[in-house]
């Protein structure tokens, strides 16, 4: 089966997944005043700013990675992983999109994060592994 189209489309899909992160990082202080109650500490906003952070940095990191994958060829060819990656990447950019605009709640990140940044890491890596190890395409 050949799905044309694939490739680039995984690019400019991550290419958008990753500038969505750098700008919520950029701009996350109305993000983290909506995750708190309307009476909050300063240690309070201190906490979710570092949770909030570290999430954004992991996806960052996720996501550079897998790019570099992907522009080194390692992974560029592998359809499945195409597919799977820009079905991940797509849907985390329309969440995120909709996270910024109606400010939700710090713990619904933690979802997008998963299956749209560490999920596809994590098989990322596994096709990786298997193209340098075993010198083939899955």
């Amino acid at each position: 089966m050949r799905l044309n189209g694939l490739i680039p489309a995984r690019f400019l899909v991550l290419v958008a997944h990753l500038t969505i992160l750098a700008t919520m990082l950029w701009a996350r202080d109305p993000t983290i005043k909506a995750c708190l109650p309307l009476s909050y500490s300063d240690s309070e906003y201190d906490d979710k700013d570092v949770e909030f952070i570290v999430g954004l940095s992991l996806a960052l990191g996720f996501g550079v990675l897998e790019l570099l994958s992907f522009m080194f060829g390692l992974s560029m060819f592998v359809q499945s992983q195409n597919l799977i990656s820009t079905g991940a990447h797509f849907a985390a950019s329309v969440a995120l999109v909709y996270y910024l605009i109606d400010a939700y709640a710090c713990a619904e990140f933690w979802y997008i994060f998963g299956f749209c940044s560490a999920f596809p890491f994590v098989l990322e890596i596994f096709v990786d592994i298997a193209s340098v190890k075993f010198n083939r395409r899955l």
